[in-house]
């Protein structure tokens, strides 16, 4: 994702993590006032949809033995971080240029 008034990265991922509002975000560039495109809100329930099929993949995982320790947890942990990364930022970054919009 760029911003369209400087054509630069709004905001960190890490900004992006913890912002309270990620729909409504100003550039740490230029200042701009930027909300999110019609795309960002499929992006968010696709996510969702993610985030559930990963929770019911987890609880079918340790019913099934296959995470029966710490080290599998945390490998579990590790691989939704990664997915989470690579869908929440990377894709955005190369495919989804137009996510936000300048409200002025």
């Amino acid at each position: 994702m760029i911003c369209p008034k400087c054509g630069n990265k709004p905001l960190s991922f890490a900004s992006f993590l913890v912002t309270l509002n990620p729909f409504r975000i100003n550039c740490v560039n230029c200042g701009a006032a930027l909300r999110a495109g019609p795309i960002a809100y499929a992006w968010t329930a696709l996510h969702v949809l993610i985030g559930v099929g990963l929770v019911k993949l987890y609880q079918s995982f340790v019913v099934s033995g296959v995470i029966a320790s710490v080290a599998g947890a945390v490998m579990y942990i590790i691989g939704i971080f990664s997915l989470l990364f690579i869908t929440a930022y990377v894709i955005p970054w190369v495919f989804l240029k137009n996510t936000y919009r300048a409200t002025e």
